[in-house]
């Protein structure tokens, strides 16, 4: 009666995966005894692959919507179009990051890039206007910049839209036609007077 009862439950079984594809792993043997809740196997979809894009938070305002176009770059050089599809709705506390998916074509996937490959993404971000852009140098202590206001440095915080290795991008913190200093300084406070040469007169020189 005992296996009667094993083999109609055999019978009734069905496995299932929730999509297209193929076995990458199995945990599980012949013959071992298994309960719900066990994990079987992972699957690989055989369908249109998607890439998790981590994304510091604190660029989230810059996000593109959901399904904008972007370029994916393989480790072999290879451009690869993908489509963001959606955005992580919390943020990771060990890294400060969340991430962005984005699905590629079924057609590149398997040739130009594979499940478990690392790829590059060029995100274009939305658009913002009306921006200071000044060479990375010209910040002090992450956040400000030193402005000449009638002669004297005096110290400016700004907001910064986007940061690069070569650039700060700036939306507000300054008035139209300031003059920022965009060099190193030490040991200087605000109110420090100094002299503003006539480059002018210098090139000429």
């Amino acid at each position: 009666a005992q296996q009667d009862q094993a083999e109609l439950n055999l019978e009734r079984t069905r496995i299932r995966a929730p999509f297209d594809g193929s076995s990458a792993k199995l945990h599980v043997g012949l013959g071992q005894y298994v309960t719900p809740g066990t994990p079987l196997a992972e699957v690989v979809s055989t369908q249109d692959l998607e890439v998790v894009l981590p994304v510091s938070a604190q660029w989230r305002h810059l996000l593109p919507e959901q399904e904008t176009q972007l370029v994916l770059h393989s480790q072999s050089g290879e451009e690869i179009p993908a489509k963001v599809v959606r955005q992580a709705n919390f943020i990771d506390p060990s890294n400060r990051q969340l991430s962005l998916v984005a699905k590629i074509p079924a057609a590149y996937a398997g040739k130009n890039v594979m499940a478990g490959d690392y790829v590059s993404a060029e995100i274009q971000s939305r658009s913002v206007d009306k921006l200071v852009i000044l060479p990375v140098q010209a910040l002090v202590n992450g956040d400000s910049v030193w402005q000449l206001v009638d002669g004297r440095l005096q110290k400016r915080q700004v907001n910064i839209v986007w940061k690069d290795s070569q650039n700060v991008y700036i939306d507000s913190g300054l008035e139209q036609g300031a003059m920022v200093n965009i060099t190193a300084l030490a040991h200087v406070v605000s109110g420090t007077r100094v002299e503003l040469l006539d480059t002018t007169q210098e090139s000429a020189q």
